[in-house]
């Protein structure tokens, strides 16, 4: 069995409250990354939100990851269109993942992704319907 690789953005303004509980979840069977908008130490967020803290998880800055790392992405769920316009680079890591690789790489929010693992979706089963669904050209409700 594989683990799959997920990348989890944070930007200015995430908070640990809204990523903890799938940051959590995500890492007992998976290996994320922590994805924000700049490098180097400073953190992006203010100090609202830590993603290395307890010494789990790897963070790295979008203009040092590809969308082909990735099984899938997973945004937090204030990030609305007019916000995410603000990081060119984690805009142009969501656009390579959705057309610049043989299958678009599936892109969740925080809460629909909470949403399918309530229900016992296995993370396998998460990124394999996606790809089932592209490839069949049906959706997957």
């Amino acid at each position: 069995m594989f683990a799959l690789r997920i990348g989890l953005i944070a930007v200015d303004g995430t908070t640990l409250a809204e990523v903890s509980q799938v940051r959590q979840r995500l890492e007992r069977e998976a290996q994320v990354t922590v994805i924000v908008p700049g490098g180097g130490s400073i953190l992006p967020v203010t100090g609202k939100y830590y993603p290395a803290a307890g010494g789990q998880g790897v963070r790295r800055a979008a203009s040092q990851v590809t969308a082909e790392e990735f099984d899938f992405l997973v945004l937090p769920d204030s990030l609305n269109a007019a916000q995410l316009a603000r990081y060119p680079q984690i805009l142009a890591l969501l656009r390579e993942g959705a057309r610049d690789v043989s299958v678009p790489i599936p892109v969740f929010t925080i809460r629909y992704l909470l949403h399918l693992l309530d229900r016992h979706v296995p993370f396998q089963g998460i990124a394999r319907d996606h790809q089932d669904m592209l490839t069949s050209g049906t959706r997957v409700h």
